[in-house]
């Protein structure tokens, strides 16, 4: 949740990445991943890649340094862009500094393999990588590691040791999911922004066992962990450890890719990880992506999901909850250095059990907000290098929803807007953004 398939396969667990032919141009050489990028040609020069020590164990280090600025026409006073995340600010933001040190089994791996993978990240995107009871609080999940306005911490979003039998898979620890197509790091997507699926109808980070097993062109997922975001399973079900089932199968060849997961399992009620009580929450999602042309690639997210139990912790008063969506991308590689970008979605949160703001400080983190959210985001990257991607974003957001709900623990009649500070239903950001990979 990368920039090659090889890479994909490793910072997401079981999430299909197959490598398309090399053009010519060098321009679609990663076209069918998830996480397809564009114009990811040319090799990246990795700070440690001669460390003869290092290579020796087959341990490899890559990281990043990425930062930018998401304006918003509004200028609200806050600086919060609603309930928009990663980045969350209107006034410029040190996103990511990123570490990761891996050991991952070849790709023809025979006989038994020892590996593993840790990842550590300081920046503003902390915030939304933290799993209760581990680098969060276990009661609701607060960053642990942070300055005073919760502006800049740090995260360990990844540490998982890996078991490998030939082409048999075995991931044990803290990971991030294998659900939907968006990652959280900044070198694995093309949009600087994210999709509300992503911030809010998915979890960012498992921890548990999985298991894949290659079948050909399928890839077999199965795993039990633990809750949406949680380390420490006092956060599911009375204590109990890993009772989440995770899963699901993907397909890939050259030109084509799907992927259909599921998680279901006992999960907070309020959507508060480490806060009971609990009831099965279940999320069925499913990603496909294609090769229209050599340069064109299109990709669709879908998704399901379901609370068994609200308490009427939402801004409609729900017993229940339940939740929609649909995400599609469409990218173009103009040449070696330029590719564009349009993503569209439409996200339904009908209760008002998940969207509402997310960091400290955000006006919409006391409200709920029933109804569909809207954004459509056009994108250009540049790649002057292979190390180096700035690019370019222009989004434009629109809140649909119900007029005169109650917002759950909030006295008197709470505004109906998500943006500009509670005074707008729609918003227009724009932004540049730029990824130093060492």
């Amino acid at each position: 949740m990368g920039g090659t398939a090889a890479a994909s396969a490793a910072d997401m667990p079981a999430k299909a990445a197959v490598k398309a032919p090399a053009s010519q141009a060098c321009a679609i050489r990663d076209l069918s991943s998830f996480n397809y990028v564009g114009n990811d040609c040319g090799d990246i020069w990795r700070l440690l890649d001669n460390n003869k020590l290092l290579q020796g164990m087959g341990i490899t280090v890559d990281g990043w340094l990425n930062g930018g600025i998401m304006g918003n026409a509004d200028s609200p006073a806050t600086h919060f862009n609603g309930p928009v995340g990663y980045p969350d600010m209107d006034n410029g933001q040190f996103n990511q500094g990123y570490i990761s040190i891996a050991r991952t089994a070849p790709k023809n791996n025979q006989g038994l393999f020892l590996g593993g993978r840790f990842d550590v990240l300081y920046g503003t995107d902390y915030f939304f990588t933290t799993a209760a009871g581990w680098d969060g609080e276990t009661i609701g999940n607060t960053p642990r590691w942070h300055n005073s306005d919760f502006s800049d911490g740090w995260a360990i979003p990844q540490a998982y040791a890996e078991i490998d039998y030939n082409d048999l898979q075995v991931k044990a620890g803290h990971f991030y999911t294998i659900i939907g197509h968006e990652s959280a790091m900044a070198k694995n997507n093309f949009f600087y922004t994210h999709s509300y699926a992503f911030m809010f109808g998915e979890p960012a980070t498992n921890s548990g066992v999985l298991v894949a097993k290659p079948l050909g062109n399928f890839t077999v997922t199965v795993g039990a962990v633990d809750g949406w975001n949680q380390f420490k399973a006092n956060a599911s079900d009375g204590g109990k450890n890993f009772n989440n089932f995770l899963g699901g199968i993907a397909y890939a060849d050259s030109r084509f890719g799907a992927a259909f997961n599921v998680q279901t399992g006992n999960d907070s009620d309020f959507n508060i990880p480490g806060v009971g009580p609990y009831s099965n929450r279940t999320l069925l999602n499913f990603v496909a992506t294609v090769n229209i042309t050599d340069r064109l690639n299109y990709l669709i997210e879908a998704l399901y999901g379901t609370q068994q139990e609200t308490l009427g912790f939402n801004a409609l008063g729900s017993s229940r909850a339940n939740w929609y969506g649909v995400n599609q991308q469409l990218i173009y590689t103009i040449n070696e250095q330029f590719s564009a970008g349009v993503r569209v979605e439409w996200f339904d949160d009908p209760q008002g059990f998940l969207v509402t703001g997310l960091r400290p400080g955000n006006t919409d983190a006391l409200f709920r907000f029933p109804g569909n959210f809207y954004d459509v985001s056009l994108g250009l990257n540049y790649r002057p290098i292979a190390n180096l991607t700035i690019r370019g974003e222009v989004r434009y957001d629109r809140y649909d929803g119900q007029p005169g709900f109650a917002a759950p623990m909030v006295i008197g009649a709470p505004p109906n807007e998500p943006y500009a500070d509670n005074a707008k239903t729609s918003q227009v950001l724009f932004g540049v953004d730029a990824i130093l990979q060492f």
